[in-house]
């Protein structure tokens, strides 16, 4: 193989793995955010799911008495009670004072929050 055909070569392969492309959202995560609905929000449609995906492996009738401090979410009137309290809103906004949840660390969304604080808002109906 002559000299020049190797240089050829060796410049083509460089050139293929020098190049890629990436788009500005990969480059910058410039990724249009989902819009978040706070509209007809019910207990049974959005926050039960909410609350079973993120809390009910600790607070649960099924997690025992010592798990979750007591705290039970899986059903109505025991998230009903926390809600009322304070409690729920002040531990999942991770307030100071209160026991920031869950306790993984990784916060609620911002969407989530603010679909359980409409329903809080609406006087935590049971429906």
């Amino acid at each position: 193989m002559n000299m020049f055909r190797k240089i050829c070569i060796a410049g083509a392969c460089l050139f293929a793995v020098g190049c890629y492309y990436d788009s500005q959202e990969a480059l910058y995560n410039n990724v249009t955010p989902v819009p978040c609905d706070t509209t007809n929000i019910t207990y049974t449609g959005r926050i039960a799911t909410i609350i079973k995906d993120n809390c009910s492996s600790c607070h649960s009738s099924t997690s025992g008495p010592l798990q979750g401090n007591g705290v039970i979410l899986d059903n109505f009137a025991g998230l009903q009670q926390q809600a009322a309290n304070g409690k729920l809103m002040g531990d999942i906004n991770q307030s100071p004072g209160f026991n920031a949840m869950p306790l993984s660390g990784n916060r609620l969304s911002s969407c989530d929050i603010g679909a359980i604080q409409h329903w809080v808002n609406m006087g935590i109906p049971n429906n």
